[in-house]
């Protein structure tokens, strides 16, 4: 099935695998809808990948640092969330229920749209380290596993 015979690190190709991550690969091997219930069914594999060192804190620094950018970005649409409840409220006679839904909607909106910018910025940096980033829907374009994603396998869970 998945049979990774190399100790190189899959993500530089440069160096040793000093580590093993535990990855897991998924196949649908049936889906059902039955009035407005939908259900899936899949297979999972389990394997592990060597990584070395170098890759490894590229990949934990670049995710940290995405994970800091959605925060930014979800407090940045609570706090124009509150501004926009003041301003509806003290200039326009609004509800008070502005103070719920404006910053509610506002980080929401916000941290989706940070995620998306900490996505890329976790793509370029990795680009730039010259390692190739893990995520799920991003390892499915890996050479290595072109041929297994071919036969309708994916990193990225199946949801019904």
């Amino acid at each position: 099935m998945i049979d990774i015979t190399t100790s190189k690190c899959i993500f530089c190709s440069k160096r040793e695998g000093t580590e093993m991550y535990d990855a897991k690969i998924f196949h649908v091997t049936k889906r059902s809808t039955s009035g407005s219930t939908r259900q899936v069914a899949y297979e999972v594999k389990e394997f592990e990948i060597p990584i070395c060192s170098i890759c490894k804190e590229t990949h934990k620094a670049s995710e940290i640092k995405q994970v800091k950018i959605a925060f930014k970005y979800l407090i940045t649409g609570i706090i124009a969330g509150i501004a926009a409840a003041c301003f509806a409220i003290f200039l326009h006679d609004a509800s008070y229920w502005c103070f719920f839904w404006f910053p509610l909607l506002g980080g929401m909106l916000l941290t989706i749209l940070g995620n998306i910018l900490g996505l890329n910025i976790y793509k370029e940096e990795c680009r730039n380290s010259n390692v190739y980033p893990y995520k799920p829907e991003l390892m499915n374009k890996h050479p290595l596993f072109a041929e297994i994603i071919k036969k309708g396998w994916s990193f990225k869970q199946p949801s019904a």
